[in-house]
Parts: C-alpha cells; sequence; structure tokens
C-alpha cells in the first residue's frame, strides 16, 4: 500500500495512526520517522502518531490513550 492507505486510516481514526498501522499499510519506519522529523505528524504516545494539521482534541486524547495501552 502507500501513504495514501495511511491517510485513509487516520481519516476514520480523527487524524491518528499507530506504526503498527502504518508498517501494515506499507510504509517503512524511516518514512515514518521523516514525518515526525518534519513536523508532519506529532508523536503522541509510543508508536501513535497524529497529523500536524488535526487539532488536538479530547477525542483525540482518549483515541490516542486506547491505542497506546494497546489491547
Amino acid at each position: 500500500m502507500t501513504p495514501t492507505a495511511v491517510h485513509r486510516i487516520m481519516a476514520g481514526q480523527d487524524g491518528i495512526v499507530t506504526l503498527t498501522q502504518a508498517l501494515a499499510a506499507g510504509m517503512s519506519r524511516t518514512a515514518v520517522d521523516r514525518r515526525v522529523s518534519t513536523g508532519e505528524w506529532r508523536r503522541l504516545h509510543r508508536g501513535v502518531y497524529l497529523r500536524a494539521d488535526r487539532q488536538h482534541t479530547n477525542a483525540v486524547r482518549l483515541r490516542a490513550a486506547v491505542f497506546a495501552a494497546g489491547p
């Protein structure tokens, strides 16, 4: 898959994606790190990222915490 697939995931999750989801969608760890270093994504928790153009709302905080906590 492509970064477009990751954007689709983020669109359905308040702008959030996990590292596991990004890797499963075909992104490399380097590509994820590059998006963080350029400011395109913000790291909310270990392995949990938010698109920089999204607001850090309560819904985002809750979803990010759930993703960070794991199953």
